[in-house]
C-alpha cells in the first residue's frame, strides 16, 4: 500500500490491563486522533504488517486529514498518545516531513 506520510511516530499500544483496547488492531490503515503539546488532530497510521499487537511497539507512518495545521505543531521528540474514546497508545515523534531524512521503519 502506498501512503502519503507527514510524519512519523514510535508508539507502544498499551495491553488490555494497562486500559488499552480489548482487542489487537487489524489492518492496513489505522484511523484516530493524534495528540501532541495538547492538541488533537485526526490522522491515519499505516500498520506495515496489517496488525498492531496491544503491549507491543511500532514506527509508524503518519498522515494527518490536516497536515498544514498539525505539521505547525508537531515536532521530533515531542510526546504523542493515540486516543479511541481513552488512550491507546503512547510514544513519540521520530520524523516530520521536511526535517532531517528517516532511516527507520522498513518500506517508508
Amino acid at each position: 500500500m502506498t501512503m502519503r506520510f507527514d510524519a512519523v511516530v514510535s508508539v507502544r499500544f498499551l495491553s488490555s490491563a494497562e486500559g488499552g483496547r480489548r482487542g489487537d488492531i487489524v489492518g492496513q490503515v489505522y484511523a484516530c486522533p493524534l495528540f501532541v503539546a495538547g492538541r488533537a488532530f485526526d490522522c491515519r497510521l499505516l500498520l506495515q504488517e496489517g496488525r498492531a499487537v496491544l503491549g507491543e511497539s511500532y514506527e509508524l507512518p503518519v498522515a494527518f486529514l490536516c497536515p498544514e495545521e498539525a505539521l505547525a505543531t508537531v515536532n521530533v521528540g515531542a510526546d504523542v498518545s493515540l486516543w479511541e474514546g481513552k488512550t491507546i497508545a503512547r510514544g513519540r515523534v521520530l520524523h516530520v516531513m521536511g526535517s532531517e531524512p528517516f532511516r527507520g521503519a522498513k518500506g517508508i
